[in-house]
């Protein structure tokens, strides 16, 4: 998951993933379903700050507006994965990096 200030390069030009966003219409997404969650997904392939190529997943609940305060981006390094394999792989990490942060906050193993 990346933060939406992320610096995404769409073209050449520096922007920030939530910016960027503001740019994409709903007919230029595609519905991917992962579980019982349905999402509207962009997808950017190229440069990010801090990475020369990779995939970017810009998603949205589908029963949510596509407004930057409801956008979700998803990371891949692997650009032959298609959109729902990244959603799916995401989604089931996304426990383990809860388990981590709760590890680092209120188990004080951020040492480790």
């Amino acid at each position: 998951m990346l933060k939406t200030n992320r610096i995404l390069y769409p073209k050449g030009i520096a922007i920030q993933a939530k910016q960027f966003a503001r740019y994409i219409e709903p007919n230029d997404t595609h519905l991917v379903t992962v579980g019982e969650e349905r999402y509207r997904v962009y997808r950017y392939e190229g440069a990010l700050k801090g990475l020369d190529d990779a995939v970017v997943l810009l998603a949205w609940k589908a029963d949510q507006p596509m407004t930057p305060e409801h956008l979700h981006c998803v990371l891949s390094t692997d650009r032959e994965l298609s959109d729902e394999e990244i959603l799916r792989y995401y989604a089931q990490r996304w426990s383990i990096e809860c388990f981590f942060r709760q590890a680092k906050d209120q188990l004080k193993l951020d040492g480790y």
